[in-house]
């Protein structure tokens, strides 16, 4: 199997002469100097006085911003070792709430800034995107790190959105964030997703990515959008109640996306692959009571399918190809359950007659209408979605060595041979509860853990 490899790096040595500089809204002042014991007042203000390679920290406030909106130049950047740092104080809770119109956070030609440990809160008003990154030229914006954020309540617009051409490695890394009810509008022109990528080298790792189900407005967990999006890697993150579903790949182009140890659950879809786009690596993931788990559509190609388990479609089928479709690997899946207003479904089912799909290893359920279900994961308790493994689960053991990653969702090392799903095998670990209710900011809380 051809699978490509993409490295994160990322570490950041400080210069000697890098600035460290807070704002508290409750206490400071924008006359003061800035320091931990006299803090500037605003967090827009205060982001006009540092230089690239600073350090701001917000203090526990809720800081408002009533002008328009963040100019797109107001945060300088930083160089590759010594990036620009805009971060909530260790230990405490900063929530950025503006009053405005447009983005919360916009960047354009901005390069070398990592944003992180703090709130963004939109507030359901007729706003845009919390992070807005823009390039009008190539390789002129990257080395971005969104980090630890709590994205959430837009009206009109996305929680992450990349825009341009950022053509160089690393260009953005979402990690570790939770970003929820993102396009509450119906009436707006949307739909709005938790994340928008329409540029290459991005990856998006160990986020929950919390969708507003039945609400018109609301989208995609990831949806990439680009005919020049390549190097893209969607990994480790938790995914439920997106009405249109978790991934979306309709990037066409020369592909190169690797969609791996995620957890779907509840979505419109589970991951879906059209607009003629290529090389897709779909791998061990867990999907439960999404729609169509895995769509593969209009003319995609060279498109892996392997180490999965599809459990509880309930809108018919686990895994769809549709023709013209070409060069599709569906390997060592594990598929039951597939319903459809009450009747039995497929768990694998071809729409027309796909070119060259290859078929090993799986254990499907039902591939036809007389066929029975006769496999079930066994999960330790998916009600509480936990997706851990049971001892004498048929997905233990039956997977397919990968290249690309050596880890599954909670950072186990998998050894072979390989499960299925997006967990290693391990009787002594259990995965707590997960509740999607409520706006409550918890730093580092990801399912699994």
């Amino acid at each position: 199997m051809r699978i490509f490899v993409f490295i994160l790096v990322v570490g950041f040595q400080l210069s000697a002469f890098a600035a460290t500089k807070y704002a508290d809204f409750t206490n400071g002042d924008n006359g003061n100097a800035g320091t931990i014991g006299s803090p500037y007042k605003d967090f827009r203000y205060a982001c006009t006085q540092i230089s690239g390679g600073d350090t701001l920290y917000l203090r526990a406030s809720t800081y408002p911003c009533y002008v328009s909106e963040f100019f797109s130049g107001d945060i300088p950047s930083g160089t590759p070792g010594n990036p620009t740092i805009i971060s909530g104080y260790p230990g405490e809770v900063a929530i950025y709430k503006p009053d405005i119109l447009g983005h919360a956070l916009p960047f354009t030609d901005r390069s070398n800034i990592v944003i992180q440990s703090f709130s963004i809160d939109m507030g359901l008003l007729a706003s845009r995107d919390c992070i807005k990154l823009t390039t009008t030229g190539v390789q002129t914006g990257h080395g971005f790190v969104i980090s630890n954020m709590f994205l959430y309540n837009t009206k009109q617009g996305h929680g992450f959105h990349t825009s341009g051409l950022l053509s160089v490695s690393n260009a953005a890394i979402v990690t570790s964030c939770t970003i929820s009810n993102i396009g509450f509008d119906p009436l707006a022109d949307g739909p709005f997703h938790n994340t928008y990528i329409q540029d290459s080298n991005v990856t998006v790792e160990k986020c929950r990515l919390i969708g507003r189900n039945n609400v018109q407005g609301g989208g995609w967990g990831v949806h990439l959008f680009n005919s020049d999006v390549t190097n893209v890697v969607i990994s480790g993150n938790f995914m439920t109640n997106c009405i249109n579903g978790g991934v979306l790949c309709a990037a066409g182009g020369p592909g190169g996306i690797l969609v791996y140890n995620n957890i779907l659950v509840g979505n419109g879809a589970g991951v879906e692959v059209r607009a003629g786009t290529q090389l897709v690596y779909i791998l061990n993931n867990t999907f439960y009571t999404n729609g169509n788990h895995i769509n593969l559509l209009e003319a995609v190609t060279n498109i892996w399918v392997e180490n999965n388990i599809f459990a509880g479609s309930y809108s018919a089928w686990g895994m769809r190809i549709y023709a013209p479709a070409s060069t599709i690997s569906v390997k060592n899946n594990l598929g039951y359950g597939s319903y459809y207003l009450g009747d039995r479904y497929w768990d694998y089912f071809t729409n027309g007659t796909p070119i060259n799909v290859t078929l090993s290893g799986n254990l499907f359920g039902k591939t036809q209408w007389l066929t029975n279900d006769i496999y079930n994961a066994n999960f330790v308790n998916q009600s509480a979605s936990n997706f851990r493994l049971n001892l004498g689960s048929p997905a233990i053991g039956a997977g397919l060595t990968q290249t690309a990653f050596i880890t599954s969702y909670a950072d186990e090392t998998r050894t072979a041979p390989w499960d299925m799903g997006a967990y290693k095998f391990n009787s002594g670990l259990v995965a707590p509860v997960f509740n999607v209710s409520g706006n409550v900011y918890v730093q580092n809380l990801r399912l699994g853990q």
